[in-house]
């Protein structure tokens, strides 16, 4: 059983599941592999079979100090007019190796839009090998934001269902600051203990890097509009300078050799 294939359960079949599903008579199961349960089948089929159950996570690649080495010498080729992001990212990443770090580290971009804050987390997502969890707030505006961060039906897509789908530990949590307030209760736990919880899962995001880019421009202003409880929350604060023209410049080069090699 897939992710997705949760969604096409009836509603009334997920409470119970071992009952109205696993033990039913027209079934016969020698073997049942289980990918990324929610929680309410999760927990029914735990409590029933629980001398036979085997549960395996997921095992992200470890940041070691050639990663981030690779990070830092190839970045600046990658994002342009940024040199001294790298520096200020690095050190919280690097604190990620700690064995008795749990949480994950959670690093607020500040600056206009435009000049690498996406493309960097983009970039220490592909050095780490793999697909990003990429949500962009500013299309979480209308109703459903509600039902996608907190859990609408088992059957909908959702920011839970995102999270642990992803192949890395990089997660990109994109224009943040158009998060309305009243969401920020979903991230406290998440940034500060590791797991994020919603009406149908509980996902581990331990060790992970949450980057939040945002149009704040100073510090001063992040905190007036997050509020101190949610700036204080993030492990790092990087504010990302406006690119000078010789940069434009280089960005522009870079873009036409790419299309041309195209």
């Amino acid at each position: 059983m897939y992710t997705d294939d949760y969604g096409t359960i009836k509603k009334w079949a997920l409470i119970g599941f071992s009952n109205n599903i696993l033990d039913d008579c027209r079934v016969t199961i020698n073997n049942l592999y289980m990918n990324n349960p929610p929680t309410k089948i999760y927990e029914d089929v735990k409590e029933k079979y629980r001398e036979i159950v085997k549960v395996e996570t997921c095992k992200y690649e470890n940041i070691d100090l050639s990663k981030m080495k690779k990070i830092a010498e190839n970045f600046n080729d990658y994002v342009v007019g940024q040199e001294n992001v790298m520096k200020q990212i690095l050190p919280s990443i690097y604190s990620l190796n700690n064995p008795n770090r749990d949480r994950p580290v959670s690093i607020l971009f500040l600056g206009e839009s435009g000049i690498g804050k996406t493309e960097t987390a983009k970039y220490i997502g592909s050095i780490l090998g793999g697909y990003i969890v990429r949500v962009q707030f500013s299309m979480q505006q209308t109703n459903e934001a509600y039902r996608f961060i907190f859990g609408g039906e088992h059957s909908e897509n959702s920011l839970a269902r995102e999270l642990i789908r992803r192949e890395t530990n990089v997660i990109l949590l994109d224009e943040f600051d158009k998060v309305h307030s009243s969401f920020y209760n979903a991230f406290y736990q998440m940034f500060d203990e590791g797991v994020f919880v919603d009406r149908n899962y509980s996902v581990s995001v331990k060790k992970c890097i949450i980057i939040c880019t945002s149009n704040y421009l100073t510090n001063i202003e992040a905190v007036e509009k997050l509020g101190m409880p949610m700036y204080s929350g993030f492990s790092k604060i990087v504010k990302f300078m406006p690119i000078n023209v010789e940069d434009k410049i280089k960005i522009a080069k870079k873009l036409m050799k790419q299309l041309m090699n195209s």
